[in-house]
């Protein structure tokens, strides 16, 4: 039970790689198995971790913002994917705290 817990509560890699899409599945799917302050330190963690890459990514769309082609348009559908998962991130996090 405490490899569960420590696999739960580790911390994500900078990026938005696919392996980070499976461990957050997989988050997700043990988080009811956390006490309440590890749920929302959790979704804190989440949270960060999107506010991080939004950050990267608004970085490297600045950068390539007059480079011919369609990256900049990728970057964008990108943002905003990852702007509606922090609004679903926030709303967890108030949910939690509410349970509190």
């Amino acid at each position: 039970e405490e490899e569960l817990r420590s696999l739960l509560t580790a911390n994500l890699r900078p990026s938005n790689t696919e392996l980070n899409h499976l461990i957050v599945a997989l988050k997700f799917r043990f988080l009811h198995l956390l006490d309440e302050g590890e749920r929302l330190a959790q979704a804190e963690l989440l949270i960060d971790a999107c506010d991080n890459e939004i950050a990267r990514l608004t970085d490297l769309r600045r950068h390539h913002a007059t480079d011919a082609g369609y990256l900049t348009r990728w970057l964008d559908y990108d943002l905003r994917a990852l702007d509606e998962r922090r609004d679903w991130l926030s709303a967890l996090r108030q949910e939690l705290a509410g349970a509190r």
